[in-house]
């Protein structure tokens, strides 16, 4: 929260404690989710928010400037007498530098926020909390001090006050993302800590950056093999791959836990690091199982009794059982085989061309900003729910060539998440979603202001050209937007210790699922509930029964076209009719929105539709919603209850109802 705050008082340059007050107020709000997970209420997240941002306005009284400040309030020449820097005030601390050798900083101008840079080059990819212009004043005795400006990351540390390794690492990556993306070396980067008001330099230093390439290097070797195919590569392999009972000679595609107690028990990734290590098995060796149809048995349980994580790893994964980790492995292994496709497809994105790519539906090429578009806002505002949808632009086909085929004819669709590039030197510009599409043109929403004139100027640098003619984009999907991560979380929070202990049993030992006895629509017959049902067939109704009297979960199985959404809409009504309140939620926002049309004309009760705005059902431009508000972390609207009835109903009954996908 405190990153937004300061990256909203670095975009207006407002420093005013008053508008960081209102600011601090719009985060807290908009992270109430968030502030739910952690178990902390409104106030006590004000209350730590203000605290950690006393030295926001400081900051700003230091460091903003056209150049180093050496007085306080005042700026002064750099050319002034030694006297003068007894007393600096912009210093700029820098652990390798001489004794009584003090730098000052002065930030300029900010260049961008939540910068987000892919680079094939190193194979690397980050977001950079805010990309600055950095005035650096360095001493050179016995001469005048030298004076060096140009873009360099800047990272907001808000935990720890002093600078750690890993934040120096981070920092140094992240000068070679900013020396890609603006075409001009970048000799450090700067880390600033709120909790002790510093500002760290972090010189990019070649020998440090060639082991952290190095280190990159190693562990992307692990990680291909996540995905790499299963088949032999020569006849050796195919040998050594005949007898699955001893596996094949393959590497795991994880390292070696790292087997240090201090440093494991303080780490966050502790528990899916040692429920890893339990079920560890070389993942092209579980696929060919998977492939061979083999059942997969708990071969590869990990027996740790003499490592300094001894008792640590026997903690976290002591309960777990061989079906259990037989279990995460198929399923692991299978997200994998996912992932496959998607990451082929993401690396055509710096592997194809934008034509070849289009070609093959993925892409629409040879795009320029509609100049006759009016940019407007987006449906929505607040920055912490909507991020992605930032700016709004209207792509055309650039003028001068042959008749180019109709948009329609790939495989992007309205609200599909893309990127936007230059080729080939400004790659993933921007990403958002395709708001509407045309034979002839493309609106998207975008996380980044896409300047004609910025970007006119960073071309010229990494063209080492004065002029740059016109401006070519590229449109693509964007296959990898969500990832399997938040997937792979979900999966791995069944087996941690003192996790959810009952889905785990329920999902993975396929525990039998509780029913009552007595469906409470027939036990006490009530006219109203009788109502809704009165239009169900038999089945329907035994499906609807089975649902009601259910502790656990109920699955209801039926061809297209048996009524599944009817029965669904039935159960709702219904439920809401009992008092309760109901979750409706799927895997897309078109089913999500399926049942909702079902429910619109005849429901009299609140209903919340939470979801990403653009891919929210509309028909001829008018949405559903009649308004929305900005809730948890989502977008949350306000359903129209009825044609002539759009007044939001406060304290009567809701259905909520979210698409949970991997693009939401």
């Amino acid at each position: 929260m405190l990153h937004e705050v300061m990256q909203a008082c670095l975009s207006s340059g407002n420093w005013e404690d008053s508008w960081i007050d209102e600011r601090i107020e719009e985060v807290v709000r908009m992270g109430l989710a968030d502030l739910i997970k952690i178990n902390i209420g409104v106030d006590q997240a004000k209350r730590e928010v203000k605290m950690r941002a006393k030295g926001l306005r400081e900051f700003s009284q230091k460091y903003i400037a056209e150049i180093p400040k050496v007085c306080p309030n005042r700026a002064r020449s750099l050319l002034c007498t030694d006297q003068i820097y007894l007393q600096p005030k912009a210093i700029l601390t820098n652990t390798r530098s001489g004794h009584n050798q003090t730098s000052l900083l002065a930030i300029s101008e900010l260049h961008n926020v939540e910068e987000d840079i892919w680079s094939p080059t190193y194979g690397l990819k980050g977001k950079l909390d805010a990309t600055v212009q950095a005035v650096i004043s360095d001493p050179n005795p016995p001469f005048p001090r030298t004076i060096t400006s140009g873009p360099q990351p800047l990272e907001i540390k808000t935990g720890r006050a002093v600078a750690g390794m890993e934040h120096r690492a981070q920092t140094m990556l992240y000068t070679l993302l900013t020396a890609e993306r603006y075409g001009v070396e970048v000799p450090s980067g700067l880390l600033y800590y709120t909790q002790s008001e510093e500002v760290v330099r972090v010189p990019a230093i070649r020998n440090e950056l060639r082991g952290l390439i190095g280190a990159r290097n190693e562990m992307a070797g692990y990680m291909v093999n996540r995905t790499r195919k299963s088949e032999p590569r020569n006849v050796d392999e195919q040998a050594q791959n005949r007898d699955l009972e001893d596996g094949p000679a393959v590497h795991s595609f994880l390292p070696p836990t790292i087997n240090d107690e201090r440093v494991c028990n303080r780490c966050y990734a502790l528990d899916i690091c040692m429920l890893y290590r339990k079920v560890s098995m070389p993942p092209h060796y579980l696929v060919s199982l998977l492939l061979n149809k083999i059942l997969i048995q708990a071969v590869e349980n990990v027996i740790d009794t003499n490592s300094p994580i001894a008792d640590t790893y026997e903690l976290k994964t002591v309960h777990l059982t061989p079906p259990q980790t037989s279990f995460f492995k198929k399923w692991e292994a299978l997200l994998a085989l996912e992932e496959q496709d998607l990451v082929r497809f993401k690396k055509e994105l710096w592997t194809m061309g934008a034509s070849e790519r289009e070609a093959k539906g993925r892409c629409f090429s040879f795009m320029v900003i509609d100049p006759s578009h009016r940019l407007t806002q987006p449906k929505t505002s607040g920055s912490r729910d909507n991020k992605i949808h930032q700016f709004t632009y209207r792509f055309v086909r650039a003028g001068g060539g042959a008749p180019a085929a109709s948009l329609l004819n790939g495989h992007m669709s309205e609200g599909d998440a893309i990127t936007v590039s230059v080729e080939p030197d400004l790659l993933a510009l921007a990403r958002g979603f395709i708001v509407e599409l045309t034979p002839v043109a493309v609106v998207v929403g975008v996380d980044h202001e896409l300047s004609l004139d910025t970007i006119t100027s960073r071309l010229a640098a990494l063209r080492n050209s004065r002029t740059v003619v016109q401006v070519i984009f590229r449109i693509d999907k964007d296959e990898l937007f969500g990832g399997m991560g938040r997937i792979r979380d979900n999966l791995a929070q069944l087996f941690y210790a003192n996790g959810d202990t009952r889905r785990l049993e329920l999902v993975v030992d396929l525990k039998s699922p509780v029913f009552d006895d007595t469906d409470p629509t027939t036990a006490a017959p009530s006219p109203a509930l009788a109502q809704y049902s009165a239009h169900l067939n038999p089945n329907q109704r035994q499906a609807m029964s089975k649902v009601l009297t259910a502790h656990d979960y109920s699955l209801i199985l039926g061809m297209p076209g048996t009524g599944k959404t009817t029965v669904i809409a039935t159960i709702i009504k219904t439920l809401v009719r009992m008092g309760k309140t109901v979750l409706l939620t799927s895997y897309t926002h078109s089913a999500v929105d399926t049942i909702l049309l079902k429910l619109k004309d005849d429901a009299d009760f609140g209903i919340l539709r939470l979801g990403n705005v653009d891919k929210v059902w509309s028909f001829n431009g008018v949405s559903l919603f009649s308004e929305f508000l900005i809730h948890c972390g989502m977008m949350v609207h306000r359903f129209t209850l009825t044609c002539r009835d759009l007044r939001s109903r406060r304290g009567e009954r809701q259905i909520q109802s979210s698409s949970w996908s991997t693009s939401s």
